[in-house]
C-alpha cells in the first residue's frame, strides 16, 4: 500500500466552525485501490453502516480534496474501520477501531463539568 501524508482538519477529517482551537496533524494513512480495501473489509466481515462527504487538506500544498467518508463495522467482533475514498477510487484507512459499541450514557455536552 502506498502512503499519502494528509493533514486532517479535525477529528476524523471533519471541519466544523464549532471547533475553537484548530489542531493540525500530519499523519500517514495506508491507501490502496478501493477494490483491494473492499477485499480486506470483506475478510474482516465488516459491513458499511454510514456514509458521508468530507474534504481532506494535503499537508504540503494545503490543497483541499473532496472525499467520501465511510464507517464499516462488524457488530459481532466489535471492530470498525473508518475510511475515506477519493474520486479516483483510492481509499485510505483513517482509523481501525476495536471494542466498538453503542453509546448508552448522556451526551458528553450534557455531562456536568468537572471541577478542577
Amino acid at each position: 500500500m502506498k502512503h499519502i501524508i494528509f493533514t486532517i482538519l479535525t477529528t476524523l477529517g471533519l471541519a466544523t466552525a464549532a471547533v475553537s482551537q484548530e489542531r493540525t496533524l500530519k499523519v500517514s494513512l495506508p491507501c490502496d485501490k478501493a477494490v483491494n480495501v473492499f477485499n480486506t473489509l470483506r475478510s474482516m466481515n465488516e459491513r458499511l453502516l454510514f456514509t458521508g462527504d468530507t474534504v481532506v487538506r494535503e499537508s504540503t500544498t494545503n490543497t483541499f480534496y473532496p472525499a467520501g467518508f465511510y464507517i464499516w463495522a462488524n457488530l459481532d467482533t466489535q471492530t470498525t474501520s473508518i475510511t475515506i475514498m477519493f474520486p479516483d477510487q483510492v481509499m485510505c484507512l483513517v482509523a481501525p477501531v476495536k471494542n466498538f459499541q453503542g453509546w448508552k450514557g448522556d451526551q458528553p455536552w450534557d455531562m456536568p463539568k468537572k471541577k478542577g
